[in-house]
């Protein structure tokens, strides 16, 4: 069954498992066996699936993936290697795109923030392709703080 087609109970917990096929959602909490977690959807916040649900709804669930994973900085005698996970990637005709759900929480939280935007910039350094055709999303619009970044809502992916 198509994402956004069924009506789904309420998700109260965060983050959440999500069963695609009957539209349950089940709280992290619970204790599931490997089995039942091969078809399920893990997501940290209901704005990563509500953004998810968009992007599927937009351009169809096999063109949509989760969790990507960009290296930032290779492994040296020092560090060890540092990457990122956007949240989706899109894969249209047209190229790549790549989406990141960003609540407005880290507004209030001067290390996230600071961090999140030592990822972007490391990112726009050493994969300037990657950071052209990435769109980061909310709930609704906003400006990132200390750079010139906007955060689009959820309606105008």
């Amino acid at each position: 069954m198509p994402i956004g087609t069924r009506k789904r109970k309420t998700i109260k917990s965060n983050p959440f498992w999500f069963n695609p096929k009957t539209g349950n959602v089940i709280p992290a909490g619970t204790h599931l066996k490997s089995e039942q977690k091969r078809h399920l959807e893990y997501f940290d916040s209901v704005l990563e699936f509500k953004v998810y649900c968009q992007l599927v709804k937009k351009y169809g669930e096999t063109y949509v993936r989760r969790q990507f994973e960009i290296p930032l900085l290779f492994e040296d005698e020092f560090f060890p290697a540092l990457s990122w996970k956007v949240d989706f990637t899109v894969f249209t005709p047209r190229g790549l795109l790549l989406f990141e759900a960003k609540g407005e929480w880290i507004l209030h939280d001067n290390y996230a923030l600071a961090d999140f935007r030592k990822t972007l910039r490391l990112l726009q350094l050493f994969h300037p392709d990657y950071f052209n055709y990435l769109t980061l999303v909310s709930d609704k619009t906003w400006k990132l703080p200390g750079c010139n970044l906007q955060v689009i809502g959820i309606g105008d992916i």
